[in-house]
């Protein structure tokens, strides 16, 4: 929503800069969340880390890319 709304109502205007991550998701009770922005700024990549440990023995963690047309996750367990 952020990416397609206009800047005048909040929104990046077809751009994922300027985006900002709620407060609450950065870190809580389940892990943490952390964001990055490409420099063009059409994704975000989003990786979060949880408090559960895998079957590979770390903590579980969640990649998603999400571009204007699409969102790719990846579960590194």
């Amino acid at each position: 929503a952020y990416y397609k709304k206009h800047a005048q109502l909040g929104g990046g205007n077809n751009s994922f800069l300027g985006f900002e991550l709620p407060d609450y998701y950065k870190n809580y009770e389940n892990g943490t969340v952390k964001v990055k922005i490409k420099k063009k700024g059409n994704e975000l990549k989003f990786t979060a880390t949880g408090t559960e440990i895998g079957m590979d023995g770390k903590k579980v963690k969640i990649e998603a890319t999400v571009k204007s047309t699409s969102v790719d996750i990846k579960v590194k367990n």
